[in-house]
């Protein structure tokens, strides 16, 4: 239900004047890492994500933002990608919780490939990362609605992360 309700939200923006501000990368094309058994396992589905994600992020320019839904193991989280400023923007609806590390591994391989693939030679090592306080989920089965929460906050007030508006 998440996923379709997430692809209403993409049709909606299509339509917005802003559009062109936001870049969206459907959820259901990078999956979650599963905790199997095996390094190299992980260590392929990580490679997958980031080359999916990466690709996305090529073409941006460099006012855009990339917005990333995504269930990192029965949990939604919402990640915020300005490839141009090498900044990285996480939204959790169970914050002040720790972000995931798989997650944080397939953004910075992401932005490691987006630099090689635009030949950016004085990209930093690391993205700087911001964990940003959002409004909070009440319980252990809304994490799905409040990140499409704070994506429709993101469209309708042109990219702001002004969470006190929520």
């Amino acid at each position: 239900m998440i996923l379709s309700l997430f692809r209403h939200l993409f049709k909606m923006l299509k339509k917005q004047k802003n559009s062109h501000r936001f870049r969206f990368v459907d959820p259901y094309k990078i999956g979650y890492v599963r905790p199997m058994e095996g390094k190299t396992m992980k260590g392929n589905q990580i490679n997958q994500r980031a080359q999916v994600l990466a690709k996305r992020l090529v073409g941006t320019s460099d006012d855009q933002i990339c917005i990333v839904p995504c269930n990192v193991g029965d949990h939604w989280i919402l990640t915020i990608i300005n490839p141009h400023k090498e900044e990285v923007c996480l939204l959790d609806p169970l914050f002040p919780r720790i972000h995931d590390e798989r997650w944080q591994t397939v953004v910075d391989m992401t932005l490691k490939l987006f630099f090689a693939e635009t030949k950016n030679t004085k990209a930093r090592k690391k993205p700087v990362w911001k964990v940003m306080k959002a409004p909070k989920q009440p319980d252990g089965m809304q994490c799905g609605f409040f990140v499409l929460r704070y994506m429709r906050q993101l469209i309708q007030f042109d990219g702001s992360l002004d969470m006190a508006s929520m």
